[in-house]
């Protein structure tokens, strides 16, 4: 019963991390304008963090079996929240604004339409 949650958590945490990632691809990837949606971004992925963790407390209680594939279906999980915090946290200045506009640098400007 246990790794039937642990296991179905997964697939749900790699779909809150896509979303994650979806929110805000347009923002990250060409210059210009865009509405700001980094604090849906930032919702989903610690909501996919949250769900992680909890699935690894719960295969902590399980089999050997079950805690060596939760351990690896959740550490690679992690590694990808991880990535996407790392990508996340520059937009994260702008958390009040209502648009953010990304330069050639790399930088994002924040603006309130």
């Amino acid at each position: 019963m246990k790794g039937c949650l642990v296991m179905g958590c997964a697939p749900l945490v790699a779909l809150l991390l896509l979303f994650s990632f979806i929110c805000t691809t347009e923002q990250e990837s060409a210059p210009g304008l865009r509405d700001n949606l980094s604090g849906l971004a930032l919702f989903a992925l610690v909501l996919g963090v949250g769900a992680t963790l909890c699935a690894l407390a719960v295969a902590a209680r399980g089999s050997e079996v079950l805690q060596v594939t939760a351990g690896l279906v959740c550490g690679l999980l992690l590694v990808a929240a991880a990535y996407r915090a790392y990508t996340l946290t520059p937009m994260l200045k702008c958390w009040g604004s209502s648009a953010t506009a990304r330069g050639q640098d790399g930088s994002y400007t924040c603006y309130d339409r």
